[in-house]
């Protein structure tokens, strides 16, 4: 026998179902008795399966039930085993054939939630950034940095992050945090610290499908580690833990235009001019070749978080604003021609495999690759928003 409990959508309700063990002979008969097994899937609950008093014609064993859980997203099946005996009062009895129901259920993932409004930026690996306007470029230097803010007078929203060395290395870096300004609450998720979120300053709990409503607007867990933010004046957020760094898209409403700034760019329309000063003055580039003595210093020191009061970042013990700053980092930016070419051949390769054909997305992964070792780390360039605008640093 099969009991099919259908298909759902991971975190739905559980799948539940009862069945029943009927004497379906007619008078005069023999009683029924019997006793299971099960085996399978641990995804499922039983209950009623203690094994029943012998049954007359016609009467019924109804207190099995099923329960298959939504946690794990796959197929799953498990099988009820009915050892079934007859007997009568003359001192008869028989053990017949096993009889077995198969139990299945399908957990899909659940659909992504509907694309965020454009414009949007990214910061992903280890570091590349793809601004509003849609310009790439990688940024490792180490320390806290305005991802971006709003220029508006009383507009709280803004985003930072914490840059440190990828492991030992001395030319590559992560995000380790991100905090992020929603309304009057300060939102914080760490890969370096003893919790995965906190909220003003304190460890916060959040499980999976929870959200939490905030002075500004929402965070929720989509899933393990993946979490999203909708602030009411219209702005999104995306934040992925992937280990030992985060990942961050960010989306902005049209009424940002031209009022954001920081590593993320204005949101002007013209990514030519997205490596500005706070002070809005265009950094200097050379045939879209920015120096690294450009880029890691007067550019970056204009983004750099100003003061431990302006810091959205949590501190552990032994921590302090300023204490994640390495002056000279990096001492020699990674770029893909420092390695052998059969290596980066090698890595390319895999990288097109997962179907991503952006020359500068394609660098990017392929750089995250190496750097991690970890093939997973390709796949956050697969749906990075990117217009083709590359700014090469020197």
């Amino acid at each position: 026998y099969l009991l099919n409990l259908g298909t759902v959508y991971q975190f739905a309700n559980p799948l539940e179902a009862g069945y029943g063990i009927l004497n379906d002979a007619t008078l005069p008969a023999d009683l029924l008795s019997g006793s299971f097994v099960v085996n399978g899937s641990t995804q499922f609950l039983n209950s009623g399966l203690a094994p029943f008093a012998p049954l007359g014609a016609g009467s019924a064993d109804t207190a099995p039930e099923v329960e298959m859980l939504t946690n794990q997203v796959g197929t799953f099946i498990e099988n009820v085993v009915l050892s079934p005996t007859e007997s009568n009062d003359t001192g008869y009895s028989k053990a017949l054939n096993t009889v077995t129901l198969e139990v299945t259920g399908t957990v899909l993932a659940p659909p992504p939630p509907p694309p965020p409004p454009e414009p949007i930026s990214t910061a992903w690996g280890d570091v590349h950034l793809t601004t509003y306007d849609g310009l790439y470029y990688n940024f490792q230097a180490v320390g806290e940095y305005v991802l971006t803010r709003s220029t508006v007078s009383g507009d709280t929203f803004q985003v930072q992050a914490r840059l440190q060395p990828y492991g030992g290395s001395t030319s590559v870096s992560v995000q380790t945090e991100v905090g992020a300004m929603i309304g009057s609450d300060d939102a914080v998720w760490a890969v370096d610290e003893s919790n995965p979120f906190y909220l003003n300053g304190t460890a916060q709990a959040i499980s999976v499908g929870q959200t939490l409503t905030l002075s500004g607007g929402t965070v929720t867990e989509l899933s393990s580690g993946n979490y999203r933010v909708n602030w009411n004046t219209g702005e999104t957020m995306n934040v992925t833990l992937a280990g030992s760094y985060i990942n961050d898209t960010i989306a902005l409403p049209a009424a940002d235009s031209g009022k954001v700034q920081g590593l993320l760019g204005p949101d002007d329309g013209n990514p030519s001019t997205d490596l500005q000063l706070a002070n809005g003055t265009p950094v200097s580039t050379t045939n879209g070749t920015i120096t690294s003595s450009t880029l890691y210093g007067a550019y970056a020191s204009a983004w750099t978080v100003s003061s431990g009061a302006n810091s959205l970042l949590v501190y552990g013990s032994g921590e302090s604003f300023g204490s994640f700053n390495i002056p000279g980092f990096p001492n020699n930016a990674l770029t893909l021609s420092q390695l052998p070419a059969s290596v980066v051949a090698a890595a390319e390769a895999q990288v097109r495999a997962e179907g991503i054909t952006d020359p500068n997305l394609i660098d990017a992964a392929v750089v995250d690759l190496l750097v991690t070792g970890n093939a997973n780390s390709v796949f956050a360039s697969q749906n990075v928003p990117h217009k083709g605008v590359n700014l090469d640093g020197a």
